[in-house]
């Protein structure tokens, strides 16, 4: 338990017996005046040349111990009460106050005729604290003493003469004097006592008085344990908040809206009917979106919750399937919305809107040119409700990283993002659109490998992902899978390794372009087996080898681009087959010969004929060339 120190204006004992000086340059010291003059007063003076020295009249000498704090009284500890209650458990017996005044008058007169002694402060309160209290017990005993042995003298007589008033005369006709008026009498610090033992009585007083029918003890043992209380509700809902994170993190996270009681219910109505659609189960608590309020998907389904009227008429319907279908499009819209910078696209297409997102667009139809449409553009499904089939955002001013909420558009035909600055890698979530055709996302900042699980979207017809910072090899896994596959740009990235052989399999395939990666190996022959083809440009890699002849099977080939590579060898005769081209030009490698028997005889004319057929002799031969270039990569003409 705290001990309460006493008031601040009730001194303690020794206070009263020794006060120091208010001035700090007369170094501690000052001078008791004797009883006669000012009883339980000191007054300051200087003690001679011995600084810190207590010069004490009346006979008194102590060695006082001073401490060096800013309070220069002493003993400021509970001492005093324990001093003054041993004083008090000493004498239990009457005292005749005749006798008391008797042994005051003769202690003054002792004390006036008795010299000054000086005594320096020493720096042991312990020492002193015991001097004292030896002092006062001797004095105690012996004044119990005399006061005994007169009280005998006094009841024997008392006796002999009336025996009936003698017990009388002990327990009435006296006053009872307590420890304290002995020591108060005797010693100028008995003042102290008095008032030292005075004030326990008060505390007891304090304590015991009541409020609200209870002692102020009690009120505060009440107190303790209402604080031991609430400590400990605390306590356990702290831990209670991480045991419920720690389940969150392992369970589906709901996210907590933080407005009133209609926002409350239309969040959790919305969340109960979406929410098991929009999360991923493999999202820990670190990367889980719904513990990030800044998060895109946050922000969107804060958005649709708080601010949306649309939302609410839809919940406000029956549910069914189809109406969850159209709150998880219009989720998957506006996270796409918060996540690819769009407040700052150039054309807003009435994104946002209380409307349906089939009007989220610049107007216009999927039957229109590029040029013309922008936004969300719906078709009409089998149950005669509209669907998001095809999102114009070309060259739109997006930015930021692609989110997986796109495959939440499982109707999706055509997705058109070419042209700004979308980061991060391609979702692999995207392969769950079974029904997308037409995938073009050039000219972005992509990165990372070409996904093997686009092998399952085997709808694809286009892919254009030229111009981005793609990596790795070529996936194999797209050769036997990606049937439909007519369009395939994936010039201008970071793609090495060799040419899939298993690349046969795209045989509807009319667009190949790998310009500008590192891919090197030589060009397999397979490639023969692709008739449909009539553009391949293989341009600025590292091919090396010579030119296949299967090659010469490409008879709808248009534009054949081969230059800048390592390639060697001849020219194929085989290529007198390819009576379509009208792009040619396989000018930076190391082939010779001559093409004037295969390539320049009429009717072939091939409009763009770009060789290696300046110098003397030229590597080769070619009077149709369009454009000459020297062995060192020099336009001659």
């Amino acid at each position: 338990m705290v001990r309460v120190p006493p008031p601040s204006n009730f001194p303690s004992a020794r206070e009263s017996l020794i006060e120091s000086s208010d001035d700090e340059n007369e170094a501690g010291s000052f001078v008791a005046s004797p009883p006669s003059l000012h009883r339980n007063q000191a007054r300051v003076t200087s003690a001679g040349n011995f600084p810190g020295a207590v010069q004490v009249s009346g006979g008194m000498s102590r060695q006082i111990s001073e401490q060096t704090s800013g309070n220069r009284g002493y003993f400021q500890d509970d001492d005093t009460f324990d001093l003054a209650q041993h004083s008090e458990d000493v004498i239990h017996e009457e005292v005749p106050l005749s006798s008391q005044r008797h042994q005051i008058r003769e202690r003054e007169s002792s004390m006036d005729s008795a010299p000054s002694i000086v005594a320096e402060l020493v720096p042991d309160e312990d020492d002193v604290s015991a001097r004292v209290a030896q002092r006062v017990e001797a004095q105690l005993a012996e004044r119990l003493k005399q006061e005994v042995e007169a009280r005998l003298a006094l009841h024997e007589q008392m006796r002999r003469q009336q025996p009936d008033a003698a017990l009388a005369a002990i327990t009435s006709t006296s006053p009872i004097v307590t420890t304290a008026e002995i020591i108060s009498v005797d010693d100028p610090a008995s003042s102290s006592y008095s008032n030292a033992a005075s004030d326990n009585n008060k505390k007891e007083d304090d304590d015991n008085f009541y409020i609200c029918g209870l002692p102020r003890r009690k009120w505060g043992l009440i107190l303790v344990v209402l604080g031991v209380a609430v400590a400990g509700a605390v306590a356990g809902m702290s831990l209670s908040h991480k045991s419920q994170k720690r389940e969150s993190s392992l369970a589906p996270a709901t996210p907590t809206p933080t407005a009133s009681p209609t926002l409350d219910t239309v969040w959790d109505e919305l969340w109960d009917t979406i929410g098991e659609k929009i999360q991923q189960n493999d999202e820990n608590e670190d990367e889980n979106p719904w513990f990030n309020p800044s998060s895109p998907q946050y922000t969107a389904f804060s958005w649709m919750a708080v601010d949306d009227p649309f939302t609410r008429t839809v919940l406000n319907s029956q549910t069914s399937s189809s109406t969850i279908d159209v709150l998880v499009e219009r989720y998957s819209l506006v996270v796409l919305y918060f996540a690819l910078n769009g407040p700052d696209w150039r054309e807003q297409g009435n994104f946002l809107a209380p409307t349906d997102v089939c009007n989220w667009n610049i107007g216009g139809s999927i039957y229109d040119s590029l040029e013309n449409i922008s936004g969300v553009y719906c078709t009409e499904g089998e149950d005669a409700t509209s669907i998001v089939t095809h999102l114009y955002f070309g060259h739109n001013n997006l930015g930021g990283r692609l989110p997986w909420e796109l495959s939440l558009l499982t109707e999706l035909v055509l997705v058109w993002f070419s042209g700004n600055d979308i980061l991060g890698t391609i979702p692999l979530e995207l392969s769950r659109l079974e029904n997308l055709e037409d995938f073009w996302f050039g000219r972005n900042a992509l990165s990372g490998f070409l996904p093997t699980s686009m092998s399952s979207m085997t709808t694809l017809r286009s892919v254009d992902l030229q111009g981005n910072r793609l990596v790795g090899t070529l996936p194999g896994d797209w050769g036997p899978s990606l049937i439909n596959l007519e369009y395939l740009d994936l010039k201008l990235n970071a793609f090495d390794g060799s040419f899939p052989v298993s690349w046969q399999g795209l045989f509807r395939l009319r667009t190949l372009d790998l310009e500008g990666n590192f891919l090197s190996g030589s060009i397999p022959t397979q490639l023969g087996v692709l008739t449909d083809l009539n553009q391949l440009y293989l341009e600025n890699n590292a091919f090396e080898g010579t030119l296949p002849d299967e090659l010469g099977r490409l008879t709808g080939l248009m534009y054949f681009g081969i230059q800048e590579n390592r390639l060697t060898g001849t020219v194929p005769t085989s290529f007198l087959n390819l009576n379509n081209l009208e792009y040619f030009s396989f000018h930076g490698n190391q082939l010779t010969g001559t093409v004037d028997d295969t390539l320049c005889i009429n009717p072939f004319v091939i409009r763009n004929f770009i060789a290696d057929c300046c110098g003397d002799p030229p590597e080769i031969e070619c009077s149709c060339c369009s454009k000459c270039y020297t062995a060192n990569g020099r336009e001659c003409f």
